[in-house]
């Protein structure tokens, strides 16, 4: 949204949607570049809620393959992030997404680890473990049920 924003003015001809006694790129600039900082600064608010209720519950968590959702938001978190910083020409903002892309990248490193150790251990992607871990459980209980029924069945034959 920041990006967009700061480009208008070299995109949106002048005299667009019939308005000629103003810039229409630079309205749009002035009105894209606020709307899109607060979408950035809710989004922080989210991902810092998220942090907050995962580092309380840490130590009861086991490690699946959703881990990896935690690097594609925050990766398009940081992205943002840098545009803010280019955008206001601030380098307090430029330097806090460095250490933001250093901890995104430390992140990942820690996920494909997990991941790499959980298939060795097969704790991930092996019949009975990670997401269907219940489904496989149900499924179990539905055939032994299904077969109990076509025995009674087969001995009232």
């Amino acid at each position: 949204m920041v990006a967009l924003a700061y480009q208008a003015p070299s995109v949106i001809p002048d005299g667009f949607l019939g308005v000629t006694s103003v810039p229409t790129g630079d309205i749009l600039r002035i009105i894209g570049v606020p709307i899109g900082i607060f979408l950035w600064l809710l989004s922080f608010w989210f991902f810092s809620m998220t942090t907050v209720s995962i580092l309380f519950s840490l130590r009861k968590i086991r490690f699946t393959l959703n881990f990896w959702a935690f690097i594609f938001p925050n990766a398009g978190m940081t992205v943002a992030a840098i545009q803010i910083g280019n955008v206001l020409n601030s380098t307090g903002i430029k330097a806090v997404t460095s250490g933001m892309t250093i901890l995104l990248v430390l992140t990942w490193l820690l996920v494909a680890a997990a991941t790499i150790r959980g298939l060795i251990k097969k704790q991930i992607l092996w019949p009975g473990k990670d997401e269907d871990e219940e489904d496989i459980e149900g499924r179990e209980k539905d055939e032994m049920e299904q077969d109990e029924g076509e025995e009674v069945s087969d001995s009232r034959a």
